[in-house]
């Protein structure tokens, strides 16, 4: 969030805020500007966390193949893939493809997570 305060600004008692995600500019009263401004950065951090969580179940995918899980990557996938859990594979998986392992799902079937690709 962006913050301006210019001389009509003070003249009407209001900043004008930029927000990040959005393209419009809004006009803030200054009384109860502390409770304006969180409210303002608690629904900006919202869309983007909405935004993130889409783009992610988007280009997730699971796959259960070699040829699968290069395809995947190759167009910039999010990949779910089975492995033995030893830092062996990780480092094979390293050296094949370039690709690290991020994160594990608690949920071993993922179908509350991620889509049915």
């Amino acid at each position: 969030m962006r913050v301006a305060i210019g001389p009509r600004d003070i003249g009407k008692d209001t900043i004008l805020v930029a927000i990040r995600d959005q393209e419009e500019k809004k006009e803030i009263v200054c009384e109860g500007l502390g409770a304006n401004i969180s409210k303002e950065l608690f629904d900006m951090q919202e869309r983007l966390y909405k935004k993130t969580i889409d783009m992610r179940v988007a280009n997730m995918i699971k796959v259960d193949t070699r040829d699968e899980f290069t395809k995947a990557l190759d167009d910039g996938k999010f990949v779910l893939a089975h492995r033995d859990g030893t830092s062996e594979t990780e480092e094979k998986i390293k050296e094949l493809c370039k690709a690290t392992i991020r994160c594990i799902p608690y949920d071993e079937d993922c179908n509350d997570l991620y889509p049915e690709q």
